[in-house]
C-alpha cells in the first residue's frame, strides 16, 4: 500500500504543499526525529511485485486476491473512513484511484465529525482510518504508540502494541534527559 500511493502529489494536491509527508511515526518536527531515513516513492509495479511474490494473483475484476482457504479466497479489499471535509474527502478518493492502479480495493467512507469520532474511532471500528492531524515538536509519543492507549480516550487509535516499544516509550516519558530519550527512541 506504501508503494502503491503517491502521497507527495496528495499534498500538492489537496494541501496546496502545505503538508508534511510522515515517513516514520515520530514526526518530522520533533526533537528526536530519525536520521537517515528514506522516502518511499511510489513504484507501482514494485507494488504489484510483492503482492504476487507473497501469494496474490490479480483477478478478472482488476483487484488482487489470495487463496486463504481451499474454498476461501480473500480480495484486497477494504474500506477507509474519514472525516467530510473537502481535503479529507478528495485526498481519500485519491488514495482509492491510486491503490485501484495497483489491484487494490480502497472504499472511503465519509463519515460527519461528530459520527466519525463518536460511532468509528472511539470504539475502533474502522477497517483503515484517514485524517489529518497537527503533530507538535512535543517529543513526547507515549499517548500515541503505547498498548496502554489502545482503547478510548487513548490516542493509540491503531491499536499497536509491542513491549519493547512500551518500555521506551515510558523511559522516555520518565526521562527529563533529551539524548538519553533519543537514543531510545
Amino acid at each position: 500500500i506504501n508503494l502503491a500511493v503517491d502521497k507527495d502529489t496528495i499534498v500538492k494536491t489537496v494541501l496546496h504543499g502545505y503538508g508534511t509527508i510522515a515517513e516514520s511515526p515520530i514526526p518530522a518536527s520533533s526533537q528526536l526525529v530519525e536520521t537517515g531515513i528514506v522516502p518511499i516513492s511510489r513504484d507501482i509495479a514494485k507494488a504489484k511485485s510483492l503482492l504476487e511474490k507473497n501469494g496474490y494473483k490479480l483477478g478478472e475484476d482488476g483487484i488482487y486476491a489470495k487463496q486463504v482457504t481451499k474454498k476461501e479466497t480473500r480480495r484486497l479489499s477494504f474500506e477507509i473512513a474519514t472525516n467530510d471535509t473537502p481535503e479529507l474527502k478528495q485526498a481519500a478518493e485519491m488514495i482509492r484511484d491510486q491503490l485501484a492502479e495497483a489491484g487494490i480495493e480502497a472504499v472511503p467512507k465519509v463519515y460527519e465529525t461528530g459520527s466519525l469520532n463518536q460511532d468509528i474511532i472511539r470504539p475502533r471500528k474502522f477497517q483503515a482510518l484517514f485524517f489529518g492531524e497537527v503533530v507538535s515538536s512535543q517529543s513526547d509519543l507515549y499517548a500515541f504508540w503505547h498498548s496502554s492507549q489502545r482503547t478510548d480516550p487513548g490516542l493509540n487509535i491503531s491499536g499497536y502494541a509491542n513491549s519493547r516499544v512500551d518500555t521506551v516509550l515510558a523511559q522516555g516519558l520518565a526521562s527529563r534527559d533529551m539524548d538519553k530519550s533519543q537514543a531510545g527512541y
